[in-house]
């Protein structure tokens, strides 16, 4: 990037480049939007970030996305329903 922001804005910016059709304009108008929240929308934002990978894992069955469960299997609510 040109570097027309402070860095720490621009490490964000470009983070956020190297998510799925995010483009430069859009990871501008995010990291711009993350900068006007609150320290509790922050630290809440940071807190989910933090725990995606230890919380949500692939089904053991079907590959979709679902809760770990307190017994570390990972089961979707299709694959877990009893009426399939």
């Amino acid at each position: 990037m040109n570097e027309k922001y402070p860095q720490a804005l621009e490490d964000l910016m470009e983070l956020l480049r190297g998510l799925p059709g995010v483009g430069r304009r859009s990871a501008e108008r995010m990291a711009m939007q993350f900068f006007t929240w609150d320290e509790s929308k922050l630290e809440a934002l940071s807190e989910i970030l933090a725990d995606l990978k230890s919380k949500v894992g692939k089904c053991s069955v079907c590959g979709n996305l679902a809760d770990i469960r307190e017994n570390h299997t990972v089961l979707c609510p299709i694959c877990a329903s009893p009426a399939r």
